[in-house]
């Protein structure tokens, strides 16, 4: 993503995210009384869904996290089958709105913090191994890190043993990783021409 996306996505994110929460109290999905009445369900063409394909066409690079996708698509299959959970469904997506917007919007709320956790949405994870939380700490504001730097940082003083250092460096990789899925981040640690490197799940 070029650096003048990258300034224009959290105002686009935000703009588009009021438009489909708008547009969600505007078909009634947050009124019990209309809720009742099966109100209309979500096709295609319908308020919400156009505002939802604003809401999703302007991040093509994996950014928003599949657990909005998916409260997107419960609350749009709730609603075609006329389920009263609709309400329910309606009110979790707004919230995840709400929560993403203002990560997006304010990025120092979320990221590794101390003593060795991460949080996410304003959610925090902690109980990180703490060699894989200082892998976390290092390489969360960059691009890439040299593999090898990173294992000189690691084992320079601690690494004992014959086992290949370069493989324990992989080790913390997955560990980190197991703690992004968790969390529902949706970038990955991986290691590319002797980096390590955030790759999008898109990709």
């Amino acid at each position: 993503m070029s650096a003048e996306k990258l300034l224009k996505a959290p105002l686009d994110l935000h703009a588009t995210a009021l438009n489909l929460q708008k547009a969600l109290a505007s078909a009634g999905y947050f009124d019990e009384s209309l809720i009742e009445s099966e109100p209309e369900p979500i096709k295609r063409g319908h308020p919400v869904y156009v505002a939802w394909e604003e809401f999703t066409d302007n991040f093509q690079t994996g950014m928003i996290p599949s657990e909005i996708r998916i409260a997107f698509y419960r609350l749009r299959r709730l609603t075609l089958f006329k389920s009263s959970e609709a309400l329910e469904a309606a009110e979790s997506l707004n919230l995840l709105l709400a929560r993403y917007t203002c990560k997006v919007l304010c990025p120092e709320l979320d990221g590794p913090i101390e003593p060795c956790g991460l949080r996410y949405l304003g959610i925090v994870y902690d109980k990180i191994q703490p060699t894989a939380d200082k892998l976390l700490k290092l390489t969360w504001s960059k691009n890439m890190v040299s593999a090898s730097s990173l294992v000189e940082h690691f084992w320079s003083i601690d690494y004992e043993g014959d086992s290949d250092p370069f493989n324990l460096l992989n080790q913390k990789i997955t560990e980190v990783n197991k703690v992004l899925r968790r969390a529902g981040y949706p970038y990955r640690l991986s290691k590319k021409s002797g980096y390590v490197v955030w790759k999008s799940l898109k990709e």
